[in-house]
């Protein structure tokens, strides 16, 4: 007969936890990645692997942990299982233990409304779990899902998204970039990331690097590039001439972008010259703005620091044009 006890420790969870608690840890620790499952392997076996490799066996997990059976809705195109324990929500990619009140997670703020499941991550809200919603079957509809400190990875076909609360970075990554990050950055076994694809020939130099925020600014348009590069701290002058913008940086640097767009979204991407943002992509959506940038290659996001400064920095100029425009 299985453990529970020795399933958490295989898992590094204190047994001391709540039941919930516990299995939302378990779900935190161990991540989900593509790969051939067997019916005929045990729960010793997935958690002594340390990752799942289909939602059945987080459904086995759910149903060992919950003394029950567990339910199944949708999330991610797919059916999702979940379950409750005393009262608390929990499931696959679900880092917390759900109950009436709103919890964060390493990624996000999870809370229930409705019997959804509802996470805000780079500053918009969505629904991650339908509970009552049914949905197709089948594998992970993505490579590998897990957390780390204070963000949530989603790889798919050789992008990978890196989500915190504040938020989204979307980049292709190599084999080795996908060690750096997995292997020797959080320790994880190699055997994690052996036989993932990476980037697709069709998309090289296509979809690059991406980070983008969002903002509740209730302004009924979106403020022109002139506007948004004028609050910048690091722009000293820039003019506007027949579908340009030219900037000069604060060291120095000329940039001149060229401008796309109208009043519900604008684009601006870098012609020539020299600018730590190659493009510049402002929408205005019902719940605010979105401000989505691609930066130069100099910029390493993958570096400690480096994509949580960026976002601060982009944070800075949403801000000012919310006091520009009012809340």
């Amino acid at each position: 007969m299985t453990d529970i006890e020795d399933l958490l420790l295989s898992a590094g969870v204190d047994s001391a936890q709540g039941r919930a608690e516990a299995l939302a840890l378990c779900f935190r620790a161990m991540p989900l990645r593509r790969g051939e499952s067997s019916k005929h392997e045990s729960l010793e076996e997935i958690f002594d692997r340390g990752f799942f490799l289909s939602p059945e066996e987080c459904r086995r997990t759910l149903d060992f942990f919950g003394a029950g059976e567990a339910e199944v809705g949708s999330a991610f195109g797919i059916a999702w299982p979940w379950t409750r324990i005393n009262g608390a929500f929990v499931a696959p990619g679900l880092p917390v233990r759900l109950g009436d009140a709103e919890e964060e997670g390493a990624d996000a703020v999870y809370r229930v409304a409705e019997k959804r499941i509802l996470r805000e991550a780079a500053g918009e809200e969505e629904i991650f779990i339908d509970c009552g919603a049914s949905a197709p079957g089948g594998g992970f509809p993505f490579d590998l899902l897990c957390f780390g400190a204070m963000e949530r990875y989603l790889l798919k076909a050789g992008r990978l998204s890196i989500e915190d609360l504040f938020c989204r970075l979307e980049l292709p990554v190599s084999r080795v970039e996908l060690d750096r990050i997995f292997i020797r950055g959080m320790r994880m076994d190699p055997a994690l990331v052996e036989g993932l694809p990476g980037p697709g020939q069709e998309d090289a130099g296509v979809v690059g690097t991406v980070l983008s925020i969002s903002r509740p600014l209730k302004a009924d348009f979106a403020p022109d590039p002139a506007v948004f590069f004028g609050i910048r701290a690091d722009v000293r002058e820039l003019s506007e001439k027949g579908g340009e913008l030219e900037v000069l940086s604060e060291r120095g640097e000329r940039a001149v972008f060229e401008i796309k767009g109208g009043e519900e979204f604008w684009r601006v991407d870098l012609r020539e010259g020299s600018y730590p943002l190659h493009s510049v992509n402002l929408h205005r959506r019902e719940a605010g703005l979105r401000l989505e940038v691609e930066p130069s290659l100099e910029l390493d996001l993958l570096a400690p620091g480096t994509r949580g400064r960026l976002a601060f920095d982009l944070h800075s100029d949403l801000v000012m044009l919310e006091k520009r425009y009012g809340a």
